[in-house]
């Protein structure tokens, strides 16, 4: 059995983590497609500008950092250029990246894989001084062993509760920390037996609309940090974590028997099915945002003329936690998640923001969200929903997407055409797109991360960034 290029022990003697580990340790950058590259750096590249975007409301994660993981001063936090241990820059720089919910997302496992990779991946890279092509190799397995375990257990996991991003999450941090300190495939399956054990996270934190979302990437990644530390400390781990009795699969999904494989489709790459985000909503709803958006820019309907609105979804969309709900809103938290919400939001003000999102208390808002219904449909795709807006007048206006509309490209020339305006969005010049873009495009060829560390740290405070790279 193969896994790319990789000849992989026979999972049913060795175990699914000895492959992991096999093609982690034996994989080097000369071995990714030149395509895959250019998804990851284009990922990166806007993974960034949402961290950017969010750097002025970090404060809660910064001062945990500060405050418990400060000692000893390993790497460097976005937010501030303040310097804390590898446990708080992950957690920091992991929070600040999912901040906005507009990171990217990995369909087939339901979760955010860049938020909680690219910054457990960049802190130790900085800390040991790894070049930008060992950081790029890293993040790119980091994504495929997450997607590759989470493609599997999605439809088992997800109905029962659990929300994709910490379940699956620690199997990529892991795998990305891991091969940056160069771990042989023994340690490397140990790391990820680790991380099966470490893993966790409910999606109730969407049904009440709560705060747990940005912790949940943040813890996600620490613990990928932690299981590599158990992993090389121990002698032996279970070769049967995933697949075994009182297995991963069996604990967290209810049987071991999944509806498909890792090492199913061995010639694929996860990072063919990255989606990013045109807005800081869930990704079930981006096609439904993107469609009202351009239909309310032609065609203003005036809120109080409108009867219902009917949101028809996938059966597994529409069932997701959070999705079918009119509130109370606590936070944003319940807002981004809501299809009624965030229609109402844009038939309300013809636009859509964080802003907009936390206006949890909007009667306007919230009065035309009670008149929005979420229809699942049990032999609907994912990904291609339709709406209908009822008018008290009695005309329907009935508009539809597919997954063309559901996420810009990924390519990175095209994430580069667009990353000034989207940090433009909340006042960063566009030098500093500059500098991301070319810093990014060439980060294979660099010796380290550092000057695409430096680009993202605040400016106008000299004294910040000295301290930060010194």
């Amino acid at each position: 059995m193969k896994l790319h290029h990789i000849e992989l022990p026979d999972p049913a003697k060795a175990g699914m983590m000895a492959g992991f580990g096999e093609f982690v340790a034996r994989t080097s950058l000369d071995d990714i497609p030149a395509e895959i590259l250019d998804y990851a750096k284009g990922s990166l590249l806007h993974n960034l500008a949402c961290a950017l975007m969010s750097r002025n409301n970090n404060e809660a994660c910064d001062s945990l950092a500060l405050e418990y993981y400060a000692s000893p001063s390993e790497a460097t936090l976005i937010s501030s250029g303040q310097k804390a241990s590898l446990p708080g820059t992950i957690l920091a720089n992991a929070a600040l990246m999912h901040g906005r919910t507009q990171d990217d997302s990995h369909v087939p496992s339901s979760s955010h894989p860049g938020c909680l990779v690219l910054p457990a991946a960049m802190a130790v890279a900085e800390h040991r001084g790894a070049s930008g092509g060992d950081f790029l190799t890293a993040a790119i397995l980091g994504y495929e062993v997450l997607g590759r375990i989470g493609r599997a257990g999605k439809l088992l996991t997800v109905p029962r509760g659990f929300r994709g991003t910490p379940l699956y999450g620690p199997f990529g941090s892991a795998t990305a920390i891991a091969k940056l300190m160069g771990y042989s495939p023994a340690r490397i399956a140990n790391s990820l037996t680790i991380a099966a054990n470490l893993s966790g996270g409910l999606g109730i934190t969407w049904v009440e609309g709560t705060e747990e979302w940005r912790f949940q990437a943040a813890m996600a990644g620490m613990n990928g940090l932690l299981a590599t530390r158990v992993g090389v400390a121990i002698s032996s781990a279970t070769h049967f974590t995933l697949e075994g009795r009182a297995g991963f699969f069996e604990a967290f999904g209810g049987t071991a028997e999944t509806p498909v494989a890792p090492f199913d489709n061995p010639d694929h790459w996860e990072f063919e099915d990255i989606t990013l985000k045109r807005f800081p909503c869930c990704a079930m709803l981006q096609g439904q945002t993107s469609l009202l958006l351009e239909f309310v820019a032609e065609h203003p309907l005036p809120p109080d003329d409108i009867e219902t609105v009917e949101i028809t979804l996938s059966q597994f969309e529409a069932e997701y936690p959070g999705i079918d709900s009119t509130g109370p809103f606590a936070s944003r938290g319940g807002t981004l998640m809501s299809a009624q919400f965030c229609a109402a939001l844009v038939l309300v003000e013809h636009d859509f923001t964080t802003k907009g999102l936390d206006r949890i208390d909007d009667s306007r808002i919230l009065d035309l969200a009670r008149r929005v219904r979420v229809i699942g449909e049990k032999d609907r795709p994912r990904s291609n929903g339709k709406v209908a807006i009822h008018m008290k007048s009695g005309d329907v206006h009935r508009l539809q997407w597919d997954p063309s509309m559901m996420s810009p490209s990924k390519r990175f020339a095209d994430v580069s055409a667009y990353v000034a305006d989207m940090i433009g969005e909340v006042g960063i010049g566009g030098d500093i797109a500059r500098e991301l873009v070319d810093h990014v495009g060439a980060l294979d060829k660099a010796p380290n991360v550092d000057r695409l560390l430096q680009t993202l740290l605040p400016r106008g405070d000299a004294a910040v960034q000295a301290v930060a790279l010194a």
